[in-house]
């Protein structure tokens, strides 16, 4: 990430403490920066930085919630690689091998912390998802290999933790989002996680609105705060008590799987976009990759984790821009370089830019179609 924010010219440098250079520009982050790699927890402490810093030099850094944030709110660790675990709770031997060696990460890359103790199969749920690396299942005597992790990861996202904290200041204070418009030339672009699902938004008839990235915000902000007065315990630390109208839901904003949409859909989504005041809907979430989607050849060997890039649906009116640029996805840098992208909105139209790829730009629309 911190290589893409290089080529996009938005930072000064790759130092852990970031330089914003991006002068005025509005920078949006779809989401899903946790649970790509070993290196979670720091990823977000780097976002934090960089909207401060950018805040601090007239530039503007908009974070949304993912699924995979909202699975560490609501106490759902499965994902979560062993060395990331670690970055919450140290105490235990294989952290301490992987501090004294970090070459053994690279054992860790595909395995949760609790996925990793195959010899406890009474652990698992069908399908491979362990209760131990649920909050609300952990204890210590059901899950002695795994439970600090739990309590630690649980109390660092909670209310009190620190991550957890500074996500609701965030989320008060507009910088943490699940959703984003923008206006450039009398359009209006939104970005969202996951997308809007049609079904789901014709139950809420409030969110029916010209601004429901503001009604979103404030329905964000009141499912957060409910949890607050619940007693601590590291089953409740982190975790959404309440939520009103299930924006952690299966088909909510944060996990639809609206991009699966089909070309005789679109006519759904545009008057979907067109009641919401919304000319283009961005989103990540669904990995653009050959073999999903409408991209029909499937590469093998390394390849098969290469990406198409970013994906226009419906007269471009729906872009999905996951590109499957983390290390996390690929095991091999240079294919994470190559993957790396961003949609551009400005007066001068709709552009797909690839920073390490050849030719590093794409026009998606003019500015007098948007």
């Amino acid at each position: 990430m911190l290589l893409m924010l290089k080529g996009l010219e938005l930072v000064n440098d790759m130092s852990a403490s970031p330089r914003w250079a991006g002068g005025k520009a509005t920078l949006v982050m779809t989401g899903d920066v946790v649970d790509r790699g070993h290196a979670g927890k720091a990823m977000w402490k780097y976002l934090f930085d960089l909207q401060d810093d950018a805040e601090k030099n007239g530039g503007t850094v908009v974070l949304l919630l993912g699924n995979h944030e909202a699975n560490l709110l609501q106490g759902d660790y499965q994902y979560m690689t062993l060395p990331d675990a670690c970055q919450y709770y140290a105490e235990t031997k294989e952290c301490k091998l992987l501090e004294r060696d970090p070459r053994y990460a690279e054992y860790f890359w595909s395995k949760s912390f609790c996925l990793d103790r195959q010899d406890r199969p009474h652990y698992h749920f069908p399908g491979g998802k362990s209760t131990c690396c649920l909050a609300q299942e952990s204890s210590r005597d059901r899950c002695p290999d795994t439970h600090g992790y739990v309590a630690a990861i649980s109390k660092e996202w909670g209310p009190d933790g620190w991550i957890g904290r500074e996500m609701r200041r965030r989320v008060r204070s507009g910088g943490v989002k699940l959703a984003h418009r923008i206006d450039r030339a009398g359009h209006a672009i939104l970005f969202i996680h996951a997308g809007l699902d049609v079904r789901w938004l014709a139950a809420r008839p409030r969110l029916w609105t010209g601004d429901i990235a503001h009604a979103l915000q404030g329905y964000l902000w009141l499912t957060l705060q409910l949890e607050a007065n619940t007693q601590s315990t590291p089953q409740t630390d982190a975790r959404v008590v309440y939520d009103p109208v299930d924006l952690f839901g299966p088909d909510g904003p944060v996990w639809t799987r609206v991009c699966d949409l089909k070309l005789s859909e679109c006519n759904g989504l545009r008057e979907v976009l067109d009641t919401l005041e919304v000319d283009r809907l961005v989103i990540g979430h669904c990995p653009q990759y050959y073999g999903s989607g409408d991209h029909s050849v499937i590469p093998t060997g390394r390849r098969k984790y290469e990406s198409p890039g970013i994906h226009e649906k419906c007269g471009s009116r729906f872009l999905l821009t996951d590109t499957r640029m983390s290390i996390g996805f690929t095991r091999d840098r240079s294919l994470s370089d190559q993957n790396e992208a961003a949609v551009e909105v400005s007066n001068n139209g709709i552009w797909a830019l690839y920073p390490w790829r050849h030719p590093g730009c794409k026009k998606i629309a003019d500015a007098n179609v948007m």
